[in-house]
């Protein structure tokens, strides 16, 4: 785990969301190709940062519209975890604390935006040669219905991970989870970062935060 040093950047972390649009047979993924900007060429879900005034899960909802053109509501998603990505750089450093979303295709056919170019993947080949370092290690089990909390850094290079620590879970197969007929589950380690433990404990990516 990396300490909260100012000089990581993870003081005043970005605070963002990605959002999986999962087939309805559950055998693919809708993904987005990134045009523009940070990113370029990277594969990713669909999202990007949250405004001051914005839910995490309205920003979802708002980022998704943005870069595919489909509509969903906040019901129709499903929080599945939080990644941490701390940028240390030559010159600059900094972090972004990531809420990770699921929903399910209700039929709406992605358009293709100024920042993103849309495209099915099958979730048993997915293109990771093209995609951020981290995502084998977590996004397999976040499409079959798993829960993730993944720290990651990544140093000089954009696309390359230099150390991790992860800790999947899945609350459906969880009995405090179900016990506590809650998605927010008490034992998230404790390890992790403290603004994480605060917002999973909580339910602050439903509130303003």
């Amino acid at each position: 785990m990396y300490p909260d040093q100012p000089n990581l950047g993870v003081d005043k972390p970005v605070l963002s969301t990605i959002v999986f649009i999962i087939s309805q047979d559950g055998k693919s993924v809708l993904l987005g190709k990134k045009k523009r900007g940070f990113a370029t060429g990277i594969i990713n879900g669909f999202g990007g940062k949250k405004h001051p005034d914005e839910t995490m899960a309205a920003c979802a909802i708002r980022e998704l519209e943005e870069e595919s053109g489909i509509t969903m509501a906040e019901s129709d998603l499903t929080y599945c975890g939080m990644i941490r990505a701390v940028f240390q750089r030559p010159t600059t450093n900094w972090t972004m604390e990531i809420a990770l979303f699921r929903g399910i295709f209700q039929g709406q056919d992605p358009i293709e935006s100024e920042e993103m170019a849309p495209s099915w993947y099958r979730i048993d080949s997915l293109p990771f040669q093209d995609m951020w370092d981290d995502d084998p290690s977590w996004l397999p089990g976040v499409l079959h219905g798993g829960f993730v909390m993944g720290d990651f850094l990544y140093v000089d290079k954009v696309n390359r991970v230099i150390e991790s620590v992860i800790e999947h879970h899945n609350p459906s197969a969880c009995s405090r989870c179900i016990a506590q007929e809650s998605g927010h589950c008490p034992l998230i380690p404790r390890e992790f970062p403290t603004s994480l433990r605060s917002w999973i404990g909580n339910g602050g990516f439903f509130s303003q935060s």
